[in-house]
């Protein structure tokens, strides 16, 4: 092998190294997960506060969309998709962890569930963008949602299921199943409801009777489901590491 060529690969397999090095189970669970969802959090919040500003606070129209459009809601707007650009692009590297710590179970897969994941992060990351150029619900802004919930909530899927299939091998895993099941019928139900309020224009189940009809709460119910979920992947995932 000549010089450079072994100079390349010390240097490939270096920068390989540094990767692992930074980007641990500790790193995603006490770092990287944690400032995604108080990103999210506190930019949505952040942007509540003119967008209720001289007027009764709903929380029905508490909407994502709403909080983070600069028609909606043009004093507050820009809080919003900050918070949401930020939240998936430190979700991105979360991604590639998963990826590496789950492709020993099946390397197919474990990319697939990861791709799919990341494409989810970066629709998401494309709506924050999107903010300060939309007036209302745009035709784009609605496919880009609906694919931040559909390949985020696959890869998750996938990238859980094989999670439990470790776990199973190895003669556990059985509340991780029942959570990966519980997540599927949650999810399925969701996607229900929020394609009935794509059809019907709000005349389904989100019919703003009550806060718990609305679609913020649904929205609001989604974040804290995958908060909740990720965290119980990375748990599940890092414990495996270095093993």
């Amino acid at each position: 092998m000549k010089q450079h060529d072994r100079a390349e690969v010390s240097l490939q397999t270096g920068a390989s190294a540094v990767r692992r090095t930074l980007l641990t189970a500790r790193t995603v669970q006490c770092v990287l997960l944690p400032a995604s969802s108080v990103s999210f959090l506190a930019g949505m919040l952040i942007s509540t506060v003119p967008y209720y500003a001289g007027q009764a606070i709903d929380l029905k129209r508490a909407i994502l969309s709403n909080l983070s459009s600069y028609g909606d809601n043009p004093h507050g707007y820009l809080a919003a998709d900050v918070g949401i650009v930020l939240c998936g692009a430190l979700l991105l590297p979360v991604a590639l962890w998963f990826f590496r710590g789950l492709r020993g179970v099946h390397r197919g897969l474990a990319a697939a569930g990861a791709l799919l994941f990341g494409a989810g992060l970066m629709a998401a990351i494309a709506i924050g963008l999107m903010g300060p150029f939309e007036q209302g619900y745009s035709a784009l802004h609605i496919d880009l949602a609906y694919a931040t919930f559909i390949f985020a909530a696959a890869g998750m899927l996938i990238l859980l299921g094989l999670a439990v299939w470790r776990a199973r091998r190895a003669g556990g895993g059985r509340g991780l199943l029942v959570m990966e099941v519980l997540l599927a019928c949650l999810l399925a139900l969701l996607f229900y409801l929020l394609a009935g309020e794509s059809a019907t224009h709000g005349k389904n189940f989100f019919d703003d009777k009550n806060f718990f009809r609305s679609l913020a709460c649904g929205e609001w119910v989604l974040f804290g489901v995958n908060v909740g979920y990720l965290l119980l992947l990375a748990r599940a995932v890092g414990e495996h590491e270095g093993v």
